[in-house]
């Protein structure tokens, strides 16, 4: 194997996926943010990117924005399928 392979096989090994975006089915699954916003006002749980890292947590999509704003300039990067019930 040549050294060129050996390079891609080390970076392919790191691949993961973590959240599943998969739009077919009606589980507790995740859609993206960075086009799409929810079609409903309410309570969601939302995947955030920040200088904290990427972590879950509930947010409320209402007037056409997010309500939370978190200090750790974390964005939504994607949202669950369906509202959460409070």
């Amino acid at each position: 194997m040549d050294k060129n392979s050996e390079i891609y096989k080390k970076i392919k090994s790191y691949r993961k996926n973590f959240v599943k975006f998969d739009r077919d089915t009606e589980e507790l699954n995740f859609i993206p943010a960075h086009h799409i916003n929810p079609k409903e006002e309410g309570v969601y749980v939302t995947i955030r990117c920040g200088l904290s890292g990427i972590y879950q947590m509930l947010n409320e999509w209402k007037n056409g924005k997010w309500q939370v704003g978190v200090m750790d300039d974390s964005v939504t990067i994607a949202f669950s399928r369906n509202k959460i019930e409070l």
